[in-house]
C-alpha cells in the first residue's frame, strides 16, 4: 500500500496565487488531490497545518556543495539546489545523498567549471583545465556531462 500523508487546514499557495484549497493529499512524494475540503482517506498521515501556508519547494540557484547543505537546505523549504562548482566525486556523493535520503534536497550541478588560461580559480586547483576560446568549449561541457554533471 502506497504511504500517504494528507495535510489540512492549510492556505494553499500554487507558486502563482492563493487557492481556495486547504487540503492536500501526496502519495509517495506526489501531490494526488488538491480540496476544499479534507482530502484524507482512511490510513492516511494526517497533518493539520493550523492556518499555515504550504507552497511549493524553493530553488537555490547558486550553491556550493558542501557537508551538512543538503539536509540544511530542506529545513529552510529549499527542496532543490543548482551547485555552480564543484568536484566529481563531491557531485557523485551528494547525488547519492539525495536519492537515498528523505531529508536531503535534490541536486542538479555543472561540476567544474570553466575558466580562461591564468584565470580563477586555476592557481587554487592546479592543475585546472582551461578553455582558450570556444573550439575548447564542445569538448569542455561533453567532458563535464560524461563526470556526472546536469
Amino acid at each position: 500500500m502506497a504511504a500517504a500523508t494528507t495535510i489540512v487546514n492549510a492556505r494553499v499557495f500554487d507558486g502563482t496565487r492563493l487557492q481556495r484549497w486547504t487540503s492536500v493529499r501526496i502519495v509517495d512524494g506526489w501531490i494526488t488531490e488538491c480540496a476544499v475540503a479534507s482530502a484524507a482517506q482512511d490510513g492516511d498521515e494526517v497533518v493539520d497545518a493550523a492556518g499555515g501556508t504550504l507552497f511549493p519547494g524553493l530553488i537555490d540557484a547558486h550553491v556550493h556543495i558542501v557537508p551538512g547543505a543538503l539536509e540544511q537546505s530542506l529545513t529552510f523549504g529549499v527542496t532543490t539546489v543548482l551547485d555552480m562548482f564543484s568536484k566529481p566525486g563531491e557531485v557523485a556523493r551528494a547525488k547519492e545523498q539525495a536519492r537515498s535520503q528523505r531529508g536531503a534536497a535534490d541536486v542538479l550541478s555543472s561540476g567544474i567549471g570553466a575558466t580562461a588560461p591564468g584565470g580563477h580559480p586555476s592557481a587554487m586547483y592546479a592543475p585546472f583545465r582551461t578553455v582558450a576560446g570556444p573550439h575548447q568549449a564542445e569538448q569542455f561541457v561533453v567532458d563535464r556531462i560524461a563526470e556526472g554533471s546536469d
